[in-house]
């Protein structure tokens, strides 16, 4: 739990030292709160942050709420293997998940969040970004009530597999301006399968 606003950089980061490779990192269990303010939101801090050559990360039953993006891989993330199991994203001032790497070549290749909740956050509840070169495989999210999309694909790893999902309740407050889930221009081998995507959060 942090003073709201104050500070800057992420309540977890995950980077290499220097020239040595972080690998085999595994995070349970924990809870991040960014703001003691009731309702307030933070704009300035994240919850957990991936960035450089970081592989093979487990984030485990897991709950970062009220940040500025709950999980967050940058856009000079070049490690392998996320995995995301029971892992909460709620009231993020900015996305739940947002998802970026260090562009093509294979970097960030795979990545997995199963029973994963990504909801009632000021933007997108799932971000896959323009950057993302990944395969990812979402098994079973609960993605509601959100301000943007449900989940964004804009990332063209060549392999997205959604399946049973529940996403419902998002483009909040403007209806029709954002959907369940969208993809980006030119993004090739995604694939939906079971679940609900639409109506309102109280599916």
């Amino acid at each position: 739990n942090v003073p709201t606003n104050e500070g800057t950089g992420s309540l977890i980061t995950l980077d290499e030292n220097g020239s040595e490779v972080i690998d085999q990192i595994r995070i349970a269990d924990c809870v991040g709160d960014g703001s003691p303010d009731g309702s307030a939101l933070n704009a300035n801090v994240d919850g957990i942050t991936i960035t450089n050559t970081t592989n093979t990360i487990y984030v485990t039953n897991t709950s970062m709420i009220r940040l500025k993006r709950s999980y967050y891989t940058t856009t000079s993330w070049d490690g392998e293997f996320l995995y995301f199991q029971n892992a909460e994203a709620e009231r993020a001032s900015s996305t739940g998940f947002s998802l970026s790497s260090a562009g093509s070549g294979g970097n960030g290749n795979f990545i997995t969040l199963d029973n994963c909740f990504s909801c009632t956050n000021e933007s997108h509840g799932m971000e896959f970004s323009t950057s993302l070169d990944a395969s990812i495989n979402v098994t079973n999210p609960n993605v509601r009530d959100n301000k943007g999309h449900g989940i964004l694909v804009d990332g063209n790893g060549g392999n997205t597999s959604i399946v049973n999902p529940v996403i419902g309740g998002n483009s909040k407050g403007s209806s029709g301006t954002n959907h369940g889930i969208t993809i980006g221009s030119n993004i090739n081998d995604v694939y939906i399968a079971g679940g609900r995507i639409g109506g309102d959060a109280t599916l």
